[in-house]
């Protein structure tokens, strides 16, 4: 007697969404002495210091590399390295066209992680740093952006320096 063994291989496909579900549109961390969020709602540069101001928090200073790879691991946990997106920080030459400065707390920025090319000059009117995740990768970058264009804010505990 033969018998005819089929053999069938099923191929699955999935993909994993990192997603805010719709009742949480906010993420917080601590990175040292600080704790910071995100906030999932696009804003102009204005809009997103004001809306942390207004949550007893300021925008954030991002003053260390340590600082930095937490926000960008931070990002990349969430997910929103799948797509380009810029986060507001608190950096910005509004006040003084030749130097960059935390806005929270008037002082000159020591540390940067600008991306290639940046800061641009190539439109004359990008005067607030925004941070962007690369993807696929727990790293990224900073770009010179015009305050009005709309990021996600991050925000920080007050500080009290």
């Amino acid at each position: 007697m033969n018998y005819l063994l089929a053999i069938s291989c099923v191929f699955i496909c999935f993909t994993t969404i990192i997603a805010f579900p719709k009742n949480d549109l906010q993420h917080t961390f601590k990175q040292g002495n600080k704790s910071f969020l995100i906030h999932t709602v696009k804003m102009n540069f204005s809009d997103a210091y004001n809306f942390c101001k207004n949550s007893n928090l300021q925008l954030a200073a991002v003053e260390t590399i340590a600082e930095d790879d937490k926000i960008f691991k931070e990002l990349s946990y969430l997910g929103f390295f799948l797509a380009p997106k810029a986060f507001w920080t608190s950096g910005t030459k509004l006040a003084n066209s030749n130097r960059w400065i935390w806005l929270i707390s008037t002082k000159t920025i020591a540390y940067f992680n600008w991306g290639d090319a940046e800061p641009s000059k190539k439109y004359g009117n990008e005067f607030c740093i925004a941070v962007h995740p690369d993807n696929y990768s727990e790293t990224g970058y900073w770009s010179a952006r015009n305050c009005s264009s709309t990021a996600y804010p991050i925000c920080q505990t007050v500080s009290l320096n």
